[in-house]
């Protein structure tokens, strides 16, 4: 393991990892493999832990509820930018795609629907019923410029 750099005259044996922002945050700083880290450097941390409960909490503005995982950490260590990269761009297309699914679902119980024009390789979105489409690659009469 790496020999940590003394800090201010002290010998530094050990290094540790405190997460904040992560819902109240980890209540204690886990410990590292010896490691300097320096302000405003991006890290991934990969945490191993252990879950300790399951609670249910009303997710406001609906009658639905979340399931909560409350998870006892108990080991955390730093993994390569391009590994975490990878692996929280995955997780984030996730979650975009289940705010849609979610958005269209809240979209279709209150009547709206939707119309996507499949067969634009430039679709911009969605377009409401009764609304033209508006192509800049059509003249006036709605046929394709040549």
């Amino acid at each position: 393991m790496a020999k940590l750099s003394n800090f201010e005259g002290s010998e530094v044996i050990t290094a540790r990892i405190t997460i904040t922002k992560a819902g109240d945050g980890l209540s204690e700083p886990l410990d590292l493999r010896p490691v300097e880290l320096h302000t405003g450097e991006e890290v991934f941390v990969l945490l191993r832990g252990e879950v300790a409960e399951v609670r249910h909490k009303g997710v406001k503005g609906t009658d639905a509820m979340a399931r909560v995982h409350v998870v006892a950490t108990n080991l955390a260590t730093l993994v390569d930018g391009e590994t975490g990269a990878a692996i929280l761009a995955s997780i984030e297309a996730d979650l975009a795609e289940k705010r849609e699914a979610d958005e269209r679902a809240a979209e279709a119980s209150a009547g709206i629907q939707r119309i996507w024009d499949e067969d634009d390789e430039d679709d911009d979105g969605p377009v409401s019923p009764g609304l033209s489409v508006v192509h800049d690659d059509w003249d006036e009469e709605g046929d394709e410029d040549e």
